[in-house]
This record gives structure tokens, C-alpha cells and sequence, in this order.
């Protein structure tokens, strides 16, 4: 396997990032339904990325477990369609959830916020994660 000298840098690169966050003492106090500008990271695959020099993606808090974890579901302008996509409009821009990427994340991500979902939607986005179980 050739590995580019690129792909090298992008991982040192938020490797560093992620050192910063996980040395953080700052604690975000954050809801059910927020969303959040949250240090995502350079993954594996075919796992959300975050963008730009502090590898950040917004994120919904679908779940808040206590001050320092939540499972959080990634959010794109790319609109997509089918079972694991979920797409709501917010201050007259359409956005989607990639419900398949939902997963664990800690408060030391966190940046800033950015809005709240509407009550209605944060019910149609729970409903269809339980139907995938």
C-alpha cells in the first residue's frame, strides 16, 4: 500500500488538532437538539469528515448522556435521499443528517453553537433511528 504524502500530513494534521481538544478543560454546556460546530476529525473510509484547519463539521446532539458525552449525528448541505438520510430546513437553508454516522462524541469537541432543531423534527429524526433497530 502507497500511502501519499498528503493523506500523511492531513492525519499529523489532526492528530494535532485532536491533542488540543483532548487537553481542553472547557466545559460546553449544550441540549438535546442543539447544533454544534464540533471538531469531527480526519477518519477512515467512508466515515464524515470534518473540514477545514480544525477538521469541524456541525453536528446535531441527539442524545446527551451527561456534561461530557453525547451521540451526535453529522449534518451536510449535500442533500441525499434513502432510509439513512434525514433533510430539514433551518433559517431558509436545507440541510441533511446522515443518520448512519451517529456515534459517540465528547464535549471536549465541541466549538460553538450554532442553532436549535425544531421540536417536530428532532421527533421524525428519533423515530427513524429506532426503526433501524
Amino acid at each position: 500500500m502507497v500511502m501519499s504524502d498528503s493523506v500523511v500530513k492531513t492525519f499529523v494534521a489532526w492528530i494535532k488538532v485532536k491533542i488540543k481538544a483532548h487537553l481542553s478543560e472547557r466545559t460546553q454546556f449544550f441540549r438535546e437538539g442543539e447544533i454544534w460546530w464540533v471538531h469531527l476529525g480526519y477518519n477512515v473510509g467512508c466515515e464524515s469528515n470534518g473540514k477545514n484547519n480544525n477538521f469541524e463539521r456541525p453536528i446535531l446532539v441527539i442524545k446527551k448522556f451527561n456534561r461530557d458525552s453525547f451521540w451526535g449525528i453529522p449534518m451536510s448541505t449535500q442533500i441525499k435521499a434513502g432510509a439513512y438520510y434525514y433533510t430539514f430546513s433551518l433559517q431558509e437553508r436545507r440541510y441533511c443528517l446522515n443518520l448512519s454516522q451517529l456515534r459517540l462524541l465528547s464535549s471536549r469537541r465541541m466549538l460553538r453553537n450554532i442553532d436549535v432543531l425544531t421540536s417536530a423534527d428532532m421527533i421524525s429524526v428519533r423515530q427513524r433511528i429506532r426503526g433501524f433497530f
